[in-house]
């Protein structure tokens, strides 16, 4: 796991250079804790993430960022996650 020095705290993902241009990473990690907790508790969250929703996302370009590559594959592999979710729900609601 990487180190983002700005915050002395693990990154969730790797950091462009500082004078690159990279996903805002406040954006991304608060985006990513919402999509988690309503795929670990569906039922219990009022505001939903679909698949659509991980797909439909964006965020703000900022010098420093997160590897835009790095969190397009892992949101990529989330939207899988919430589509075969979407899709076993359909199947046992049918």
């Amino acid at each position: 796991m990487a180190l983002d020095f700005q915050r002395k705290t693990p990154a969730s993902f790797e950091r462009v250079r500082g004078n690159e241009f990279g996903y805002n990473a406040k954006q991304v990690d608060q985006f990513l804790q919402r999509a988690r907790v309503a795929l670990e508790t569906p039922k219990a969250t009022s505001r939903g993430v679909t698949s659509a929703d991980v797909r439909g996302v964006s965020f703000d370009p900022v010098k420093g960022g997160y590897a835009a590559a790095v969190v397009d594959a892992a949101l990529d592999r989330l939207e899988d996650a919430f589509a075969r979710r979407e899709r076993d729900e359909l199947i046992a609601a049918k």
